[in-house]
């Protein structure tokens, strides 16, 4: 009975706090659904489709909501200006990760993505100071060295299968291959038969993880805690790192301090520099698992998209076949000579971020977001989620924005946002942009994609680990 009423008097503590702090700047907490015992607002979330719940509430409550996700205390901001300024002008208050209890079993929250406080500065300041020196020898050779292999199996698949390709598939292998060449300086060769058992054992695990990641409800609501399945995503994640240990193995027996032959070689150099450094060994792993999924995943999804859209927009495909049709290969000195390819990726980026949430922040202090007149209370703990599928189709910002259309880049004064801002934006974002502009050059060079139906393809795609096109075939044909 005292343990109760304990628990109610703190509870009404933090009540009259929180409403002192708003008083006393004039701020107010954002509006948000009805909370209900135990299971707060998540009546209102498909789980299924939760970008587009997101995006409802924000039309019905605003560019910035609250939401109670079980026991979790949430704000999510669905404007452009909003998220930029926010984690720009506040960066060392929405820095921090927000972890939720499942996430541990993925990294121990020692990987670049979830880790926080000095630990994460550390790791991200050797990661760019890395990547710095890598992208110093040519990343562009790789990336056209791969680019060149799957060409050879999309060929392959057009005489084999009366010019039929699953792209979905093979943008996924073309992009895991570029990270792994870059990661460890090997590759995987694109025949089925070839492929190894490790490889594909990967990609199931890989897939495993992030099925059962969605699936954890005690994350949010405590007495589900007992039904939540972290024993199998350990399993899986247990089986990724095996996946890594001989090639981390192969490069500490074999590396050149000298003569640095990949990614993993210039990370392991720059971590033995600091005697001191709080990154050890044990956590390599862990850091090459974050790069794979950050820049195969995301990036592959990207040109799953682009693929779609040029498929269901013939005349768009043409206009952008025309500009890099040039007698020589477009190179990433050019970038700037072919803008039509630019807006061709930002308006992919933007109409279908392969993140739609980015991923959730935690608001380390009480304070206060002010926007056009109007100040916001951001409690201590609070969850913060930039909804950048919302921001990107929001009708305010952009003409019709649910339809695909390049051409509102190069005169639109809105701007997207595929990636999240601030200090937790994406280190490797330089990268990315630069493969996406390497296959993307190779690609609607050298092929045309047609749809193998009539019917326009599903543009809402689904929500997995990333927002994804629902599978599809392509019909190819190659420009001789």
């Amino acid at each position: 009975m005292i343990f109760i009423l304990l628990i109610v008097l703190l509870v009404f503590i933090v009540y009259l706090n929180k409403n002192f702090y708003l008083k006393k700047n004039n701020a107010k907490y954002p509006n948000g659904p009805l909370v209900l015992p135990i299971i707060g607002s998540l009546y209102r979330v498909s789980f299924k489709t939760p970008h587009l719940s997101f995006k409802n509430l924000s039309q019905q409550y605003g560019k910035i909501f609250s939401i109670k996700m079980g026991c979790v205390e949430t704000i999510v901001i669905n404007d452009i200006s909003i998220l930029q300024k926010t984690f720009r002008d506040k960066p060392t208050i929405f820095q921090q990760r927000f972890w939720l209890p499942s996430f541990y079993n993925v990294g121990e929250y020692r990987d670049i993505v979830f880790s926080n406080g000095p630990y994460w500065r550390e790791i991200k300041s050797i990661l760019k100071n890395s990547l710095t020196k890598t992208k110093s020898r040519s990343m562009e050779d790789l990336f056209n060295s791969e680019c060149s292999k799957a060409e050879q199996y999309i060929m392959k698949k057009i005489k084999e299968n009366n010019n039929i390709v699953d792209m979905m598939k093979t943008t996924k292998r073309l992009l895991l291959n570029i990270m792994v060449k870059f990661l460890f300086n090997i590759s995987f060769e694109y025949d089925d038969g070839s492929l190894s058992k490790e490889i594909f054992d990967f990609v199931k695990s890989y897939n495993l993880i992030f099925e059962y990641l969605a699936k954890q409800p005690g994350d949010f609501i405590p007495l589900l805690r007992p039904f939540d399945t972290h024993d199998k995503i350990a399993k899986e994640y247990s089986n990724l790192l095996k996946f890594f240990t001989p090639f981390i193995d192969e490069t500490l027996k074999n590396i050149d301090k000298e003569n640095p032959k990949c990614f993993l070689e210039y990370l392991l150099i720059e971590i033995e520099r600091d005697p001191n450094s709080m990154i050890k060994p044990e956590s390599i792993p862990h850091i090459c698992f974050s790069i794979i999924v950050a820049g195969s995943d995301t990036t592959g999804t990207t040109l799953e998209w682009m693929i779609l859209y040029l498929s269901n927009y013939p005349n768009i495909q043409e206009k952008l076949h025309c500009e890099i049709n040039s007698s020589h290969h477009p190179t990433l000195k050019e970038k700037k000579n072919y803008p039509f390819l630019r807006a061709v990726i930002n308006e992919t980026l933007r109409i279908s971020p392969p993140a739609p949430f980015a991923l959730p922040h935690i608001c380390s202090e009480d304070t206060i977001v002010s926007f056009n007149g109007h100040d916001y209370f951001f409690p201590k703990y609070t969850q913060i989620i930039p909804n950048l599928y919302g921001a990107n189709r929001n009708e305010n910002e952009f003409d019709d924005p649910n339809t695909f259309n390049p051409d509102r880049h190069p005169s639109s004064t809105a701007s997207h946002v595929s990636y999240s801002s601030g200090p937790r934006s994406c280190p490797g974002e330089n990268m990315a942009d630069d493969i996406l502009f390497v296959v993307s050059t190779r690609l609607y060079k050298y092929f045309k994609f047609e749809r193998t139906t009539n019917q326009l393809y599903d543009e809402y795609g689904v929500l997995t680990k990333t927002l994804t096109p629902k599978d599809y075939l392509s019909k190819v044909t190659f420009r001789s």
